[in-house]
């Protein structure tokens, strides 16, 4: 198995590496990482926000990840039950994503698009969770304006709407 891994991160992630940590094959960038506290999977106050969703209520929900990137937060989700929806308009994160799904072996529904155009494409969706991670600072006001409204009103009662910044 880890050989098929090994052969999925060479064939599609040229920058990244499968790295032996504690005892657990880790997928990291091309640095050596000679102690566990340097790898994180997600900014502690991400993994902190995922620690606090009540399990059972993100178990089956529809999540919209706008800014996915390359797919950390994606993949502690979708292993948590969530029915991912995830965006980004980088292309090559996007891609890097969903290897990082595959290689997890989870499922997420990968699209590539600007976060205002979100309401148009899903519009007759709505969605338990809507998470911006770290993607608002890269908007114009404009686009953090019309992403920000339209994102909402796809919101069922009780759903949660999360910005999270670095």
């Amino acid at each position: 198995m880890i050989n098929k891994i090994k052969q999925l991160v060479e064939e599609r992630l040229e920058d990244k590496q499968i790295s032996l940590i504690d005892g657990f094959y880790v997928v990291t960038d091309r640095v050596d990482y000679s102690e566990t506290y340097q790898v994180f999977p997600l900014h502690p106050e991400n993994q902190f926000f995922l620690d606090e969703i009540n399990k059972e209520k993100i178990k089956n929900a529809k999540v919209l990840e706008i800014g996915c990137g390359t797919g950390s937060s994606t993949v502690a989700l979708a292993e948590q039950g969530a029915n991912v929806t995830a965006i980004d308009i980088d292309d090559k994160a996007l891609c890097d994503a969903k290897t990082r799904c595959e290689i997890y072996g989870l499922n997420a529904d990968f699209h590539h698009m600007n976060s205002t155009e979100v309401a148009r494409f899903f519009s007759k969706e709505t969605f338990e969770f809507i998470i911006f991670w770290a993607s608002l600072e890269h908007m114009i006001h404009e686009e953090r304006m019309i992403a920000m409204k339209e994102t909402w009103d796809m919101l069922p009662s009780g759903g949660l709407w999360c910005v999270t910044d670095t």
